[in-house]
């Protein structure tokens, strides 16, 4: 009998559906109790789409139907870092996209949805992000395959120059174009509310393989700037990028995540995702 592979969403947009809250693994049947001994890793999945479901180890995820993406419970923020994804058999064809992104991800789509995840996709061996494909990248990927995703991030950072900084106002006052000017002058020193990490990238790996980088330029933190009076009272606070696995399943398929230490296929230099500090 001929194998019904399942319509792909070329357009990159979100399963058309009523959009859910995140679901932790918590609310799923058949999620196994803290004591559970047969979870060999404290790294789990843990934030998902509606439409995945969790495996009792903590580290398989399986599709249904359209798009989704699940988390990890743990983040890397400085290092370099690696996990690997096994396509599980399926009686039925099944497309996934494997990366790393942050918590602002929409997991109500594919991992490379949106600007805040990088994905690697098995159609082609294309990479994502922001819904734009790369073009040709390296080898495609199926069932019965291992894929490996590193990240480095070292916190050499520069300013992002394609975000503009607005001086501050105090609404509902007036107040003097001196001001007004010498604050704008102070915030041109401040940095940029984007900073890119010009050391860090993203690469893929498929059987051990290195596919080379797929992006670099990630980036580092966000910076807040608050005005508050007087107009010359500005403080900044800058949060470091917090950058998770992911993998995204189209279709009834399963895949079983190694978050280290004993890897595969392991990578000379890269640690396994460190467990989350409860």
């Amino acid at each position: 009998m001929a194998t019904t592979i399942p319509r792909h969403p070329d357009d990159n947009t979100p399963t058309k559906r009523l959009r859910l809250d995140e679901t932790k693994d918590d609310a799923v049947p058949g999620t196994p109790p803290k004591d559970n001994m047969k979870c060999a890793t404290l790294v789990r999945w843990l934030d998902k789409g509606p439409l995945l479901l969790f495996g009792d180890d903590g580290v398989t995820v399986s599709g249904t139907k359209g798009f989704c993406m699940a988390r990890t419970n743990a983040c890397v923020t400085r290092g370099t870092y690696y996990f690997e994804l096994k396509l599980l058999g399926a009686i039925e064809a099944y497309h996934v996209r494997v990366g790393w992104g942050t918590k602002k991800a929409d997991i109500n789509a594919p991992v490379g949805f949106d600007e805040h995840s990088y994905g690697y996709r098995d159609i082609g061996g294309e990479t994502m992000h922001k819904s734009k494909r790369s073009g040709p990248y390296g080898d495609s990927f199926g069932v019965g395959d291992t894929v490996g995703a590193m990240i480095c991030v070292n916190g050499d950072s520069s300013e992002d120059k394609s975000v503009d900084t607005v001086a501050p106002s105090l609404p509902g006052r007036f107040v003097p174009p001196s001001l007004v000017k010498e604050s704008s002058d102070l915030l041109a020193h401040v940095s940029s509310p984007r900073r890119a990490d010009e050391n860090s990238y993203i690469r893929f790996f498929v059987n051990g393989k290195d596919q080379g980088i797929a992006f670099d330029n990630l980036p580092f933190g966000t910076t807040s700037l608050t005005p508050l009076e007087p107009v010359l009272h500005i403080y900044t606070c800058f949060a470091i990028a917090e950058y998770f696995p992911c993998v995204s399943i189209y279709g009834p398929g399963t895949v079983s995540a190694n978050f280290g230490p004993d890897f595969d296929f392991p990578v000379p230099g890269a640690l396994a995702v460190p467990p989350p500090v409860e």
